[in-house]
Parts: C-alpha cells; structure tokens; sequence
C-alpha cells in the first residue's frame, strides 16, 4: 500500500467514525422508551422527563401517553383517547375517541389524573370534554328550572334567588 492510498484509507475510516457517532447520538435523542402498561417505568420516565409512551386505563378508557421532553421547568407530553370504554352514546364516543391533546406540566402533577391533567393541555380532547361539560350543564340547568328560564324567556321564581 502506497502512502495516498494509506491517507485516503485513514479518511475512510475518521469518516466512519464520524458517521457512527453521529448515529449513535441520533438514535438517543430520538429513542422513545415504550413502557407499554408499566406505570412505574413512565412515572421514572416523567421524573427526568426523558421520552417514553405508556398505554394507561381510566374508568375503562384506554389512553396513550407519551413524553416528547422538557421546555424550560415543564415537562411536555401528549394525551391521546384510544378508545372510551365507558356505556356512552355513540356521539359521545364519536366526539371523544381517537382525539388527543399536547400538555406542558410540572414534575408535581398527577399525569394520571386526566381531569387534573387537562388544566394544563390544549387540543382537540380537551375541547371535546370542554364541549360535553357544557351541554351536560345546560341539561341539568333545564331539567332544574325549566327551558324557558334558560333560555331568558321566563324570571327565576323568587325563592330560588334569595
């Protein structure tokens, strides 16, 4: 082996180098742990905020979590309903399944309470609960005091003011 062949032979291999460091690092910034239903192995994931999914169960709804990492003290991760499992209209479940929000939480909260959870999310899932308190507030207001008075046609009899 001459010496050109023997300096473009070194080339090569500094080149491969590079290039499988470059990979390597690649690899553990864009690596999703995936803690299927382990919920110990995310709570470790969410203590250091390092990337991680977790399949989650809440009154027999079935959510996927996932870690996308920090910004600033925050750890930022998102919510998506895979399937309600509870008995609900089909345009209830039609309205929320399938339907995901982007959260950014402190280490305090508690990720696996989704209605203390989702003071903190935006998204199409946090709307369409939004939406659904709403008309289940109209309904019980309604069934309470009647259409009329909802709807500002009728006055709240007096006692009900006082």
């Amino acid at each position: 082996m001459n010496q050109s062949e023997k300096k473009v032979s070194k080339w090569k291999i500094i080149l491969l180098s590079l290039l499988a460091i470059a990979f390597i690092i690649l690899i553990i910034f864009t690596f999703t742990k995936d803690c299927g239903v382990d919920q110990a192995c995310f709570t470790e994931a969410f203590s250091t905020c390092s990337k991680a999914s977790y399949q989650h169960s809440e009154d027999n709804n079935v959510y996927l979590y996932e870690i996308k990492g920090d910004e600033g003290n925050k750890c930022v991760l998102t919510v998506h309903l895979d399937k309600v499992g509870m008995e609900v209209t089909d345009t209830i479940k039609t309205n929320l399944e399938n339907k995901g929000m982007l959260c950014e939480v402190g280490k305090e909260t508690n990720i696996y309470n989704t209605k203390e959870l989702n003071t903190d999310c935006t998204g199409p899932l946090k709307e369409a609960i939004l939406q659904m308190t709403v008309e289940r507030l109209y309904a019980v207001m309604v069934q309470t005091f009647g259409q009329d008075i909802v709807d500002g046609k009728a006055d709240l009899p007096y006692d009900v003011i006082k």
